[in-house]
């Protein structure tokens, strides 16, 4: 038996095992899960049409591919969308992603404030966020799209087999192909033009986040090895 970690793991692993199973290594409890007042007070907001609230939590760093991120804030400048983005994490390309923000004349809406270590701080920041973007540039289990699904935070960025499975259940996720800044962008002022598909996405979202939580996951996972 073979407990692969996320779909992207179970793609390129799960033919080497007679008895795969795509699994899930997380920290999240259940009583970490957005309330449904704050999912209905985020529903709200989004459909009133506040300026959209966007955030990534994560390393500074090639492989999460943040100047694609930057790129597609400034797709959605550019297309006259109001928002506020936070990247949260700190790493070997902040100064250039600060020096990027600048050019580009993006620092009045971007926020880059380095590296954050309060667990508490990091979940009511996905609690209060309308979406979380991410461009990973490789296959990986990243647990900060997880921690956005439970905070209610959708997760939209480019597609591969492991968002697309965090949210085969219940939704709660829009992806574009790789590397394709302008598909990204394209979705993200869909869903500020479409305020309704937004709100739904929020609720999605947290009902996906309920099937992430350690007691949960670690129940399947003794399940399976109990089975075995």
């Amino acid at each position: 038996m073979a407990l692969l970690q996320g779909g992207d793991t179970f793609e390129a692993y799960a033919r080497f095992a007679p008895d795969p199973h795509c699994t899930y290594d997380i920290h999240t409890s259940a009583d970490e899960q957005i309330a449904p007042t704050m999912v209905e007070a985020k529903q709200a907001r989004a459909r009133n049409g506040a300026p959209l609230d966007i955030v990534y939590l994560g390393r500074a760093t090639a492989m999460k591919g943040p100047f694609d991120w930057i790129e597609t804030l400034q797709r959605l400048h550019q297309d006259g969308v109001p928002f506020r983005a936070t990247w949260i994490g700190d790493g070997p390309d902040l100064p250039a992603i600060r020096e990027r923000v600048a050019a580009l004349g993006l620092g009045a809406s971007v926020e880059l404030p380095g590296f954050e270590d309060r667990r508490e701080l990091l979940l009511a920041r996905l609690k209060q966020s309308d979406l979380l973007l991410f461009c990973h540039k490789t296959p990986e289990s990243a647990r900060c799209l997880i921690e956005a699904l439970v905070c209610g935070c959708p997760i939209v960025g480019y597609d591969s087999a492991y968002p697309r499975d965090l949210v085969a259940r219940q939704g709660g996720g829009v992806f574009a192909p790789q590397n394709d800044v302008a598909a990204l962008a394209a979705q993200v002022v869909r869903l500020h033009r479409d305020r309704a598909t937004l709100a739904e996405l929020i609720g999605q979202a947290a009902a996906s986040g309920t099937l992430y939580n350690e007691d949960t996951v670690y129940a399947h996972r003794a399940e399976l090895m109990k089975r075995a």
